[in-house]
């Protein structure tokens, strides 16, 4: 396909293409032997990161409970942040075209596990850096514990973009960066703000007494 490319995309492409295209090769030879069921799988798998809800909708359930209300305030603030990055300043700069517009080979192979379509443009990924938002400011509320859990997560949500072919691997990288970026600048935020809240109550204590 003819498409006329930003320099940022040009250049994204210029680094990564050849890798990109090996990789999403190799998920295209997984759908051709395996499809059946790898496809519904990463269709599953893709649908959590989508418009970010599930994690949004798992943030304000978190703030409702008084207990793990601080986390739920650190992942919500978190999401914010990557989505101000992620939807508002670096896609409409970049404007990457999705791999299925670009290439007339990978339309094939996206076509094969369902063409699933997409709105906006490819780089970052938006659905992971909505997972690494939300896990790194999890992680960042709860503790170094979790953090396999998070990459776990990662994980599964590049795959399955990658294996519906709606995303280059350098997306999922850019997405990884970003939301982790993102979840850490939360969770330091709110850490702050809560420890001059408690600083400031105890300044209020003392003058009461």
């Amino acid at each position: 396909m003819d498409l006329v490319l930003t320099p940022a995309a040009q250049l994204i492409n210029d680094i990564f293409y050849s890798l990109d295209y090996a990789i999403l090769s190799f998920y295209h030879s997984l759908a051709e032997s395996a499809g059946v069921v790898m496809t519904p799988l990463m269709v599953f798998i893709s649908y959590f990161g989508k418009g970010g809800i599930f994690f949004i909708v798992t943030s304000i359930v978190l703030i409702c409970i008084k207990k793990t209300r601080r986390v739920g305030i650190t992942c919500l603030a978190g999401i914010m942040i990557g989505a101000l990055f992620t939807n508002l300043l670096i896609k409409p700069l970049v404007l990457r075209p999705r791999p299925y517009n670009f290439s007339e080979e990978i339309r094939t192979w996206w076509t094969l596990v369902g063409s699933h379509s997409e709105s906006d443009y490819s780089f970052p990924s938006g659905h992971t850096t909505v997972v690494c938002d939300f896990s790194a400011a999890f992680c960042g509320a709860k503790g170094k514990k979790y953090i396999p859990f998070a990459a776990l997560a990662a994980m599964l949500m590049g795959v399955s973009r990658n294996y519906l072919m709606v995303h280059y691997p350098s997306d999922i990288i850019g997405g990884i960066i970003i939301g982790t970026l993102a979840g850490i600048a939360a969770a330091l935020i709110v850490n702050l703000v809560y420890q001059k809240i408690a600083e400031k109550k105890l300044i209020d204590k003392a003058d009461r007494e």
